[in-house]
């Protein structure tokens, strides 16, 4: 049986031969070093070359209008979530099923983001429930009740995957632990109570987990220090995960456990207008942690530094040896592939201003000035204030611009509209290098991972 194999193999056309090898082995995560996808009303899925503005998959997703996505850090699967659903997709399968679904939101699925280590999921839905997925076993092992609808949800970048920033229609920016069950931080952004209450749209967190920012429908983002004790992690890496089913109930928001001792603390630095009376739908920090991006129903995304300046000379910024970057002190590394196709694409910015540095030991003044773009802080020689300050306004959009996703290298940033197109952008220059077409409603998510494994 041997012998007549190979036999056969060697009567086999030379140039079929190669043909069906080139058919039919693995893709391989070098040739496709750029996974790009968008989504959104049109109920489709769509996979692209980012390198050749090409739509090279399109996935059907009829449940729903997908409201956004999310890649895992291994660029293998897709998290989408609709309403109510959360399906997972193989990304270098040729089938359009999904492989998972995850049942139990009763409402609109708002927001999805995977752990580092792609062992959980979390989702947030306007059903007023956080879930914390098992993706071994897709058994929702968390459920975290909120007392209003959930618009978006943050884990914060840890290596014990426990605590998600959370923000909600009723103006309250939250951490909650995961495994602890328990509220840990409230931040209510609502403080004169004649006002109306401005529901907070999108929430965000630093790469390093030092920042926290939100936005809210009125345009106006937050900035805080978020700091989190040695004690806190010590205790969670002693503690053994609850067993999956377990509840938070809302109606322990204001209970004791609340005020118990405070391991997660957060400091207002700033507070500005980014888009004056629009909605914010997006807010996101670069992988570097050196630009926030804001999208808006404006029509634009707009990129902004941070400058910490001193108030006595508000010209001039903090000497760079007595400021503590916002982003890591390392550079980003240089890829073999990249959105742009260049052998190095690491970004080479010229920012005129340091990143933000409130010291643990400095005094907060939280009383906003009348600008409201600016928050005075203290250290022990002398008085300090964060600045936000655009480094590019992004205008191409002919309608909202709904979501945003950053190069691994943070050099490049795709946005997407209800226009129905999504543009990729250089952010040395803030110039649109690209622009993606094919969806024929508009587009209200994209997921974005170049990142060579």
């Amino acid at each position: 049986m041997s012998d007549s194999f190979d036999t056969e193999s060697r009567n086999v056309d030379p140039h079929k031969r190669k043909e069906y090898i080139e058919n039919n082995r693995p893709i391989s995560y070098e040739e496709n070093a750029v996974v790009l996808v968008t989504a959104g009303h049109d109920h489709t899925i769509r996979m692209w070359d980012a390198l050749k503005n090409v739509c090279t998959r399109t996935i059907p997703y009829n449940d729903s209008q997908v409201n956004r996505m999310a890649l895992s850090p291994d660029k293998r699967y897709l998290a989408v979530v609709g309403n109510p659903h959360v399906k997972l997709y193989d990304v270098f399968s040729p089938s359009q099923d999904s492989i998972l679904s995850l049942e139990g939101h009763k409402a609109c699925v708002t927001a999805v983001e995977f752990t580092n280590d792609m062992s959980y999921l979390a989702t947030s839905s306007e059903d007023k429930t956080i879930r914390w997925w098992n993706l071994r076993t897709g058994v929702c092992e968390k459920i975290l009740e909120n007392d209003f609808p959930v618009n978006d949800i943050a884990i914060i970048p840890k290596d014990f995957h426990d605590l998600i920033a959370s923000c909600d229609q009723g103006g309250n920016v939250r951490v909650w632990s995961i495994k602890k069950k328990n509220l840990v931080l409230q931040l209510n952004i609502n403080t004169d109570p004649k006002q109306i209450t401005q529901s907070v749209r999108t929430v965000a967190v630093s790469p390093d987990s030092k920042f926290l920012v939100a936005g809210n429908n009125y345009g106006k983002v937050f900035l805080w220090k978020l700091s989190i004790s040695p004690e806190y992690i010590d205790l969670d890496i002693k503690e053994n995960a609850n067993k999956p089913g377990t509840y938070y109930n809302r109606n322990s928001i204001n209970s004791p456990s609340i005020n118990s001792k405070t391991y997660v603390s957060a400091s207002i630095l700033s507070t500005f207008i980014a888009h004056p009376s629009k909605y914010i739908t997006k807010t996101l920090f670069s992988g570097n942690g050196k630009f926030l991006v804001t999208c808006s129903a404006d029509k634009t995304a707009k990129v902004w530094i941070f400058k910490s300046v001193p108030v006595a000379d508000s010209t001039s910024s903090i000497n760079a040896t007595s400021s503590e970057n916002m982003q890591p002190s390392s550079k980003p590394q240089s890829r073999q592939h990249s959105i742009h196709g260049s052998q190095d694409t690491s970004p080479n910015l010229k920012l005129e201003s340091h990143s933000i540095n409130p010291m643990s030991k400095n005094s907060i003044d939280t009383t906003f000035s009348k600008s409201e773009s600016k928050t005075t802080y203290s250290s022990d020689q002398s008085k300090f204030e964060i600045r936000a300050e655009i480094l590019h306004e992004l205008r191409r959009h002919k309608s909202w611009v709904w979501d945003a996703a950053f190069s691994n290298d943070s050099g490049y940033l795709v946005t997407v509209s209800s226009d129905k197109t999504a543009s990729l952008w250089d952010m040395t220059h803030g110039k649109s290098i690209r622009e993606f077409v094919g969806h024929e409603k508009g587009v209200l998510c994209v997921a974005l991972n170049d990142a060579t494994i």
